[in-house]
């Protein structure tokens, strides 16, 4: 029976391995006309089904086929550019954005003495009696704060926001004040802006630019401070945003770019828009904040660390608790800008110049304290720490759980017999 169970186990892992390789993948068009739709500029996948490829563009917002059923097949060798020549592929999305008109209509109830209520409905301010349920009355450092009024959406397949924590807001934004840096360019962090634009002080001495999806901050910013964007495409749905963007680059010297992606995100495509923003700054320096297991991409730039602190969000069901998330920070930072000496659970590494999780072990071999409280033990083989769960495989000639070798992709009884005896202790 053990066996029989075991047999069903390295089963199922080898065929969620081959579901993970066969995947979608994301490919760079040719050419710079793309097809859009109803939500912006789209993405070109590629999915492998068995023998079968297929490679189509698809919505670069929405990962449901529910809430974007667009979807453009491609056949590269069939077809050359006739997708071009089809209007019905591309879609009108200019729209006309009315920037900071909740600021000049709370300048105007504000002169007449009238309070000022907030509605969700109508996604504006009034004064009573209104048509609709509302908040307030409002005072001014409420209105600074748009996240807290509107309800967030929840979406995991599109636009899921999930805002920091106080904690994790506070460790964010002081290690952006230490960096010595002048001006903050959020993607996707409105609570980071939020908390910028909130304090007098931190307004005169480092000016900010949030990018994000949701339109519904359009009414509450001006537009020298706001763009309607998409970060997998560095689509701007007002063109006028452009310049304005580059205008606020050339007002600073020293710029720091925080980024929150959805989960999900696709990294590639990230990366693309990052590089074409930092195109027009000489000094960047950058905070990604991902899981663990998608971030460790960044990784692979020289300059990129990743810090031990674990991010929680207000709102998530599960990363709300330190203890539970997977969420880290990766930077180009240094990471002694990021003071932890007040929170529970880390300590501060001579050695590393860094806070690292209490439960962490210095490690001479690696000369770093490993990211995990769990990875504990050091493999020369590897030549990195790895966890204490983890067995060196001759097969692939690296450490990883028992009967989760890459290299196994159709289990068979010779294979299954191998991967009993292959681990090296």
């Amino acid at each position: 029976m053990k066996r029989k169970k075991r047999e069903e186990s390295v089963t199922n892992k080898s065929g969620w391995l081959l579901r993970k390789r066969q995947g979608f993948r994301l490919l760079t068009p040719v050419g710079n006309q793309l097809p859009s739709c109803s939500h912006g500029p789209c993405l070109l996948f590629e999915r492998k089904t068995g023998q079968t490829t297929e490679k189509f563009f698809a919505c670069a917002v929405y990962r449901s086929e529910k809430r974007c059923p667009f979807r453009l097949n491609i056949n590269y060798k069939t077809a050359s550019s006739n997708w071009l020549d089809n209007s019905n592929n591309f879609h009108d999305i200019t729209a006309s954005f009315c920037y900071a008109i909740i600021r000049n209509k709370v300048n105007l109830l504000r002169a007449k003495g009238e309070k000022i209520y907030y509605c969700i409905t109508c996604n504006d301010v009034f004064s009573l009696p209104h048509a609709h349920p509302v908040e307030g009355p409002l005072g001014i450092s409420s209105l600074r704060r748009p996240s807290q009024l509107f309800p967030a959406h929840m979406q995991n397949d599109s636009e899921s926001q999930y805002w920091f924590t106080e904690e994790s807001l506070s460790v964010i934004v002081n290690a952006i004040e230490k960096s010595g840096c002048d001006g903050v360019l959020c993607i996707g962090t409105p609570t980071v802006f939020e908390h910028f634009q909130s304090h007098k002080l931190l307004r005169q001495k480092i000016k900010s630019f949030l990018l994000d999806i949701d339109a519904r901050f359009v009414p509450f910013w001006r537009s020298s401070h706001f763009a309607v964007y998409s970060m997998l495409t560095n689509y701007f749905y007002d063109p006028l945003s452009i310049r304005k963007l580059i205008t606020f680059f050339g007002s600073v010297q020293r710029l720091v770019m925080i980024c929150d992606p959805p989960f999900g995100v696709f990294i590639e495509a990230l990366t693309n828009s990052i590089k074409k923003l930092r195109e027009h700054d000489c000094w960047c320096k950058n905070i990604i904040v991902l899981p663990i297991f998608i971030g460790k991409r960044f990784l692979n730039c020289s300059d990129f660390r990743i810090l031990d602190y674990r991010i929680c969000y207000r709102n998530h069901s599960k990363y709300k608790r330190p203890e539970k998330s997977i969420v880290r920070i990766f930077t180009d930072l240094p990471l002694s800008k990021f003071d932890l000496s007040k929170l529970p659970g880390y300590r501060f590494c001579d050695k590393c110049a860094k806070f690292v999780v209490k439960t962490s072990l210095h490690c001479n071999f690696c000369e770093t304290c490993p990211t995990e409280a769990t990875i504990c033990k050091h493999c020369s083989r590897c030549n990195r720490c790895v966890k204490n769960t983890y067995k060196h495989c001759s097969l692939c000639d690296r450490c990883h759980l028992p009967s989760r070798c890459p290299k196994i992709q159709t289990v068979t009884p010779e294979i299954l017999e191998h991967s009993r005896n292959k681990y090296i202790n």
